[in-house]
């Protein structure tokens, strides 16, 4: 009887254990929600800016890319939608399309430094990982 009893207790505290570290895991994703700007600007904005939302367990929200010459217009500001998002220790990773008419599938990642400062690079265009890739640097500028 005293060992069903030890089985009970044991089972109840692992149980406890698991929950908390799961909490803990969950309080890390405040680390990545926000806007982030880019340190190199266009025109006296930021050439990058992502904002980070979350839904429930889902991860969205925007990317703003300035200064891109698309169709031999210069100066291009644009919009993208994250997809495909998640965050796993300290890496943010999403998906982005580029619109018509180069449509580009693209994978991006955010890497923290600290919880206000990362790296950002293109890591993947249509599958195919992108070597020597542009990056800059980020800093958040406020959570949600």
């Amino acid at each position: 009887m005293r060992m069903v009893g030890a089985i009970c207790a044991l089972t109840i505290i692992l149980s406890v254990i698991a929950h908390g570290y799961k909490a803990v895991v969950q309080d890390n994703s405040g680390k990545i929600v926000g806007t982030w700007n880019s340190l190199n600007e266009i025109n006296g904005a930021p050439q990058v800016v992502l904002e980070i939302k979350r839904t429930g367990k889902q991860y969205g929200g925007k990317f703003v890319f300035r200064g891109l010459t698309v169709n031999g217009k210069e100066d291009v500001t644009v919009e993208l939608q994250i997809t495909n998002a998640s965050f796993e220790g300290n890496t943010f990773s999403f998906r982005a399309m580029f619109p018509e008419p180069e449509k580009k599938v693209t994978d991006w990642r955010l890497n923290l430094h600290s919880d206000d400062e990362a790296d950002f690079e293109i890591t993947r265009e249509e599958d195919k990982p992108v070597e020597n890739s542009i990056s800059f640097v980020m800093k958040r500028s406020r959570t949600r």
